[in-house]
């Protein structure tokens, strides 16, 4: 039985690996148009959360701070800051999910939300508010609630295709 459930986390792991490396080129190749106005979605904070729903806190903050690690290679002007982000919302999702809520649909969706939108407050505080930017507000009300909401209903298919995916290995493992 312990070998089985070893085997299925590495299952999972692997896939959900490929899924975050997918996601990743796709948020960063030059064509991604997953935008509406001023709104852009960001696939790996939803990710993240739906990651740490299945395999709690742990791994979670491992596939933060992975995934954040790659987000601030590319992203220019946030030294560190997805990292910890990231890593620190994949270990509270675990948290949160493990000893307060059960896991279900209704409560992964509730915790998307609810990080979604801190992250993308947390990033306007640290590098717009803080760093004194003139049009700060600005930047919150036409790019980073928009942004925020639309990653949110983005997170839902993905959540909604993740839960699939892991019926799938955990029925063949």
């Amino acid at each position: 039985m312990v070998a089985r459930d070893k085997t299925k986390n590495q299952i999972g792991y692997a896939v959900f690996g490929l899924i975050c490396f997918v996601l990743y080129f796709i948020q960063y190749t030059k064509g991604y148009n997953l935008k509406i106005g001023n709104a852009t979605a960001v696939l790996l904070v939803p990710i993240i959360v739906i990651i740490a729903t299945f395999f709690r806190e742990w791994v979670g903050a491992l596939f933060g701070l992975v995934v954040g690690t790659l987000m601030d290679i590319t992203t220019s002007g946030s030294t560190c800051f997805n990292a910890i982000a990231l890593m620190l919302i994949g270990c509270a999702s675990g948290l949160l999910i493990t000893y307060l809520f059960n896991n279900n649909l209704l409560s992964a969706l509730f915790l998307d939300f609810m990080f979604v939108f801190i992250y993308f407050l947390s990033k306007w505080l640290f590098l717009q508010f803080f760093s004194g930017k003139s049009d700060a507000v600005q930047y919150l009300l036409e790019y980073s609630l928009p942004s925020a909401f639309l990653t949110f209903i983005v997170g839902i298919p993905i959540y909604i295709i993740m839960r699939y995916i892991m019926k799938i290995i955990n029925r063949f493992s």
